[in-house]
């Protein structure tokens, strides 16, 4: 901080101060995300490895392993694919673009900015291309800060206003990925698990059908049967 003041003057003491509680907030978030996951590989540690091919172990090791929740039957399919581990990245990667309907067990596109991008040919570069006019508009935003001082009220308004786009930039960057992803394999995914969900209501359907036939089918054939003197 004071090799920057001396090197910039007291303009970018605005500047410098917002940026070390971006800091602090972001030194914050992954202590929080780090604790978490160690109470997950504790738990994974104590676990009965007995029991290492159940539900629950199934959706906290993937959840471990690639940070997201994924329900045990969509892990299981992927794990049916020919490149397990590919799968089950590009499912954790586009799952928050997904709405999953636990009584039908089937997904489909959610309405969040991400998923409509992931449903355009072009939203990975409309990504990139906010990020590269935000990033730019963070620095002159930035620069106006410094010009102004940290004494005026406009510096504020300027020095704020670049961290905030400057967060949003950097979050258009990081999303982009996850984009290109959905843009990729969204709609694969989206046809496979709606696939098992069909196919898995078809054999409730016919279990249920047989079951309740099975007991009118005996009291025929014991009709039919002739008495026993």
């Amino acid at each position: 901080m004071k090799e920057i003041l001396e090197a910039g003057g007291a303009g970018f003491l605005l500047p410098a101060v917002l940026f070390v509680l971006v800091l602090y907030a972001a030194r914050g978030v992954f202590g929080l995300h780090g604790r978490r996951g160690q109470h997950r590989r504790e738990f994974l540690e104590l676990w009965d490895k007995s029991c290492s091919t159940g539900d629950l172990w199934l959706e906290v090791s993937v959840r471990h392993l690639f940070g997201t929740y994924l329900p045990s039957h969509i892990i299981r399919l992927a794990l049916e694919q020919p490149n397990r581990s590919r799968s089950l990245q590009e499912l954790s990667e586009i799952w928050d673009l997904l709405t999953f309907n636990p009584d039908d067990q089937t997904v489909h596109w959610n309405g969040t900015v991400l998923a409509r991008l992931a449903r355009s040919r072009h939203g990975s570069a409309l990504c990139l291309i906010t990020y590269f006019a935000l990033a730019s508009a963070a620095a002159l935003m930035g620069l106006l800060a410094a010009h102004s001082g940290h004494t005026s009220f406009t510096g504020w308004v300027y020095g704020i206003s670049a961290v905030v786009t400057c967060f949003v930039a950097f979050t258009c960057l990081t999303h982009e990925e996850t984009v290109k992803t959905g843009i990729q394999v969204g709609d694969r995914w989206i046809t496979l698990i709606n696939r098992l969900a069909s196919a898995e209501q078809d054999q409730h359907k016919t279990a249920h059908f047989v079951r309740q036939q099975k007991p009118n089918h005996d009291i025929s054939h014991k009709n039919t049967c002739p008495d026993t003197p």
